[in-house]
């Protein structure tokens, strides 16, 4: 899927210095940001689009990661 064998991935994120919870968390995040900015898609959508069953668990996520709520961070930056 990356074009890189699982030892490549986890030898390339310990160069960057980061886990692969944070190269995931960092995608996630400025999929969301994209989506809430260039999309109609309700939160929910968007929270199923980056990987999250559960819409609580994307609204605490996006929280930490902006420290706003999406639909604050849609109406903030439209």
């Amino acid at each position: 899927m990356l074009g890189m064998t699982k030892r490549t991935l986890q030898r390339n994120l310990k160069n960057a210095g980061i886990t692969f919870k944070e190269a995931k968390d960092k995608a996630r995040m400025g999929r969301a940001k994209q989506y809430l900015l260039e999309t109609n898609l309700s939160v929910q959508e968007i929270s199923y689009q980056v990987g999250y069953t559960d819409l609580s668990n994307f609204n605490r996520a996006f929280k930490r990661w902006t420290g706003v709520t999406a639909p604050n961070y849609r109406d903030q930056n439209k």
